[in-house]
């Protein structure tokens, strides 16, 4: 930044920074920001934390105008002058510490820990968020979960998005259980939940709504899917189907991404009865090629593009189809098309004369034969 004139420093340099500061232009130097947070003018409202820092910005001690902090390997260190309020908390810990700071902090929009230290950090962090009342709208949590000590059993106030993984890479110890599954706290007011599929809830949210399960090579632990009442969406991410699904009556989405690791089976064929009154299916699947049986009649969205090797009947579609996408494979005569229908994705080749309802949205793909 090039030096102010002296006699704009004497008499306006405090409102000159101020703008610079609101515009985003806040000096990058050290003293500059630190100089700025000192005299309470606006600095730049995001804000990378590490130990190392702290010999540079002082001032973070003493101020309480960031909205966005990103802390590494800093989960020890004490900030007297904690934000009240954060819109967004990044947090990433490798490195092993002794003990965990609790801010003082009231509200965390967006809460993120990625907690590789193998140990007990994150856990005593939302176990003290909890203790002094503090709300977290959303929680990312990615630590070493094997341990049944690192694994958290209290959540902040609030919260109603929990996204959980394990990124351990050791097996799940003590967790109670024969199927190396481990349970885990879910607070009850999580309205959309995400798990690695060895995390079973030890008991489902009655607010819960959304729900995605990841990476499993076994379904026989999903089986409390069918029993959550309310659920309206579920994801299937990399999850092998080793027995017929059952879903709940009350889902309303259903999307299934799967590939074929090396060295693993794919799933069995039956993707499973679909609920009477599911409106969306998305299947997004390397391998998949069985029929899809009765499709529900409130099906309004159909989306197999991403299903290069689809090839089957589809029956009689439901009238109330508003979008229908298929993949590259796919020459099976499809008849009479719903008059609703928005959007129609087909191969390039495909054979079949069609009817389209006038409005209708038309596009090609690539036929299997010439990609």
């Amino acid at each position: 930044m090039r030096r102010l004139e002296p006699h704009v420093e004497a008499a306006d340099r405090a409102r000159i920074l101020y703008i610079m500061a609101a515009n985003r232009m806040c000096p990058k130097a050290a003293w500059a920001l630190n100089r700025d947070m000192r005299l309470r003018l606006k600095p730049s409202v995001r804000v990378q934390l590490c130990k190392e820092s702290l010999f540079h910005y002082p001032a973070l001690f003493c101020t309480t105008r960031i909205l966005e902090l990103s802390m590494y390997n800093a989960m020890d260190v004490p900030l007297s002058y904690f934000p009240k309020y954060l819109r967004r908390w990044f947090i990433v810990q490798s490195e092993p510490h002794a003990c965990t700071t609790i801010p003082d902090v009231e509200r965390i929009d967006m809460l993120h820990i990625g907690d590789n230290s193998n140990g007990e950090g994150a856990r005593q962090l939302l176990e003290g968020l909890l203790l002094q009342r503090c709300s977290v709208g959303i929680l990312r949590l990615h630590a070493d979960l094997c341990t049944e000590a690192a694994r958290p059993t209290a959540f902040p106030e609030g919260l109603e998005t929990l996204f959980m993984s394990n990124t351990g890479m050791g097996v799940l110890q003590d967790t109670g259980t024969t199927d190396g599954t481990a349970t885990v706290a879910v607070p009850d007011s999580v309205k959309d939940l995400q798990l690695d599929a060895y995390l079973v809830p030890a008991r489902v949210p009655s607010a819960l709504q959304h729900l995605k399960i990841m990476d499993t090579e076994n379904s026989e632990h999903l089986q409390y899917i069918a029993e959550i009442d309310g659920l309206r969406t579920l994801t299937l991410e990399q999850c092998t189907r080793t027995t017929r699904m059952v879903y709940p009556d009350s889902l309303h989405s259903l999307t299934i991404e799967e590939s074929t690791p090396d060295e693993s089976e794919p799933s069995i064929e039956d993707i499973g009865a679909l609920p009477a009154g599911l409106k969306k299916l998305h299947i997004k699947s390397e391998y998949i090629n069985h029929p899809l049986g009765e499709l529900p009649a409130a099906l309004e969205a159909l989306d197999l593009k991403d299903s290069p090797e689809f090839d089957q009947p589809l029956g009689k579609l439901p009238e109330g189809l508003k979008v229908l996408h298929l993949g590259p494979a796919f020459t099976q005569e499809l008849g009479h098309l719903p008059p609703g229908l928005t959007e129609l994705m087909l191969p390039m080749k495909y054979p079949h004369p069609l009817a389209v309802p006038v409005g209708s949205r038309m596009t090609f793909t690539k036929s299997a034969e010439s990609t």
